[in-house]
């Protein structure tokens, strides 16, 4: 008898597929910014879901970007007014990297550092880890306020000139850049236009309708586009029926005398949405309409034919959290509240649960693929998903929450003076 397996989980169904075309022209793009030692912007977009952070996330993980430094950011929807967060955040993450490497490495970016920061008080802050690579820097609550205007964008230039050389060059991401508070819209533009000479690729993951143009970013995309020494739009679209037949065979390993039939009525009910077909395949092996018996994968090719299928992406997430246990939709939406990704400690105190027993109640979301966990951070998987555990909540446990937020965070910031971790308590007030 063949063992069966279990039905393939959604984390199986995460592959990157039909998305060859995109990654050549972004690592086109680098080779540029290298041998031209100029700035370029790259702007990757398409409808939610359709999978732009899962283009950007290959793309770092290309070989090639081994030889580059990178900053990583990601605008979020419900992180508050805190202006520049994602890049705030971006620039932080980079330096604590920084901050654990070798003690050579670390002594060089002390030095290339040390050379370009001219202007201390507001580089601090703006990053203030970096009181660690600034000789006779301290550590203190930030002095300089970050208003905006020419001032900080000469202090974010300097920061590029000491993290970007000819031998390695800068790639900074920013998925989701359509929910950028417009003072970091506006910081973007003013660096871009000062930053030409240097061998920078400003990377933009956001969203557009389908088969559109940038749409809501548009007008972003302009601006940067008349400062970039050069720019490149690329759209991520639906998969063709060959590329779902591709995911479908990885999928559903063995059954390839029914995939023809199976691809095209996963075609015809998804559209070759990612993430509709995702979601589809996982009520497919949920329902029972596909199971592995003794003689490989079955298909009910009736019941999937009058299975019915919604187009409303917010429809399915809601379909997802509804099914999750009463208890955790106040959990879920917790964590909504604080941002599309919570660390754990921050997530106790506004609960009150101790770590263990968080994990614990938390599980079911797991498995179900609404969350994911990166480390301490929990991580909605999608940020519809976090949008739907956000409109589950009652007007009244969303008011006690936002107020339980804001207490522990503005505890916060009284005791390590950041703007960002202020601007974030105040918001939820």
């Amino acid at each position: 008898m063949t063992a069966s397996p279990d039905p393939p989980a959604a984390h199986d169904l995460a592959g990157l597929y039909g998305r060859e075309w995109q990654l050549a022209q972004l690592a086109a793009d680098l080779r540029r910014v290298r041998s031209e030692r100029t700035f370029g912007v790259s702007v990757v977009h398409g409808p939610s879901g359709i999978g732009k952070s899962a283009l950007l996330a290959r793309f770092l993980a290309d070989p090639s970007l081994c030889d580059a430094t990178v900053i990583s950011a990601r605008a979020d929807q419900y992180g508050g007014d805190a202006p520049y967060a994602a890049l705030v955040d971006g620039m932080r993450a980079l330096v604590a990297d920084i901050l654990g490497q070798s003690e050579a490495s670390v002594a060089h970016w002390r030095g290339r550092i040390g050379a370009a920061v001219t202007d201390p008080e507001l580089t601090l802050a703006l990053v203030p880890e970096l009181a660690l690579l600034l000789e006779g820097a301290t550590r203190q609550p930030p002095q300089a306020s970050l208003d905006g205007g020419g001032r900080l964008a000469a202090a974010v230039l300097q920061l590029l000139r000491a993290f970007a050389s000819a031998e390695r060059p800068l790639v900074i991401v920013i998925d989701n850049a359509h929910w950028l508070d417009p003072a970091a819209a506006t910081l973007l533009e003013q660096v871009v236009g000062l930053a030409a000479g240097l061998p920078v690729m400003l990377l933009i993951g956001t969203r557009s309708r389908a088969g559109s143009t940038l749409g809501e970013a548009a007008g972003l995309g302009r601006r940067l586009a008349a400062r970039a020494a050069y720019y490149r739009e690329l759209a991520v679209e639906t998969l063709s029926v060959a590329e779902l037949a591709q995911m479908l065979a990885d999928t559903f390993a063995g059954a390839q005398p029914h995939l023809e039939q199976l691809g095209g009525l996963v075609h015809h009910k998804t559209g070759g949405h990612p993430y509709f077909v995702r979601q589809f395949l996982q009520g497919l092996t949920d329902g029972g309409l596909a199971h592995f018996g003794e003689t490989g994968w079955q298909f009910d090719f009736d019941g999937i034919w009058r299975r019915p299928f919604t187009d409303n992406m917010l429809g399915l997430a809601l379909q997802d959290l509804i099914q999750l246990p009463q208890q955790l939709h106040e959990l879920l939406g917790t964590i909504a509240l604080l941002g599309r990704a919570a660390d754990l400690a921050l997530l106790c105190e506004v609960s009150g649960a101790e770590p263990v027993a968080l994990d614990q109640r938390l599980a079911p979301a797991l498995r179900a693929d609404v969350l994911a966990r990166r480390g301490e951070i929990y991580v909605f998987t999608h940020d519809r998903l976090q949008e739907a555990a956000c409109a589950m909540l009652e007007p009244s446990h969303r008011t006690r929450l936002h107020y339980a937020a804001a207490v522990v965070l503005l505890a916060r910031a009284r005791l390590d003076g950041q703007d960002r971790t202020l601007f974030h308590g105040v918001d939820h007030l």
